[in-house]
């Protein structure tokens, strides 16, 4: 026995503590006899930092069925990216089967809500008149740096890390 949820659901998923939701995949399977079929996938959100009680109003729709007519049975697994136009702490995703929805997925990608430090600290080892050297750089950004020395240095090991805030 198969079973499936008919008519129209609507779920909901939260991103963690710190992040946002930036897009997320819309998968889904549908399935049973073919005439007549709706199928659709919707979207909605706030924006982050919004806080309204309640779903949106005004859902998006990213797929509707377009079943043959000549078919009597259909089954399909129909996947693909929502890109959000904001980021959002909370996506609201309506799934509608008719005659009903087989299984849904869900996958959110989240990223920070605030920047990641971007500062590197550099400690650069090279070995000049048998003598080790170490010389410490911090950089803001990417970029490159330059290690005065005197001599025929060789360089021994390079220390690439990002201080704790």
């Amino acid at each position: 026995m198969h079973s499936v949820l008919p008519g129209t659901r609507t779920c909901s998923y939260n991103s963690f503590k710190m992040t946002l939701i930036c897009f997320l995949p819309m998968p889904g399977r549908h399935g049973r006899s073919a005439a007549p079929i709706t199928m659709r996938r919707l979207y909605g959100c706030f924006p982050a930092g919004v806080k309204v009680l309640g779903q949106p109003i005004n859902f998006k729709e990213i797929y509707r069925s377009s079943v043959p007519t000549w078919a009597n049975h259909w089954r399909y697994n129909w996947d693909t990216d929502v890109v959000l136009d904001r980021a959002a702490d909370q996506v609201y995703v309506k799934y509608t089967g008719n005659p009903g929805l087989n299984a849904v997925r869900a996958c959110l990608h989240l990223f920070p809500k605030h920047a990641p430090q971007s500062k590197v600290r550099i400690i650069h080892g090279y070995q000049n008149d048998r003598q080790l050297h170490r010389e410490i750089i911090n950089l803001d950004k990417p970029g490159s740096y330059t290690v005065e020395c005197n001599g025929e240095p060789e360089n021994v090991f390079i220390k690439i890390s990002v201080p704790s805030q």
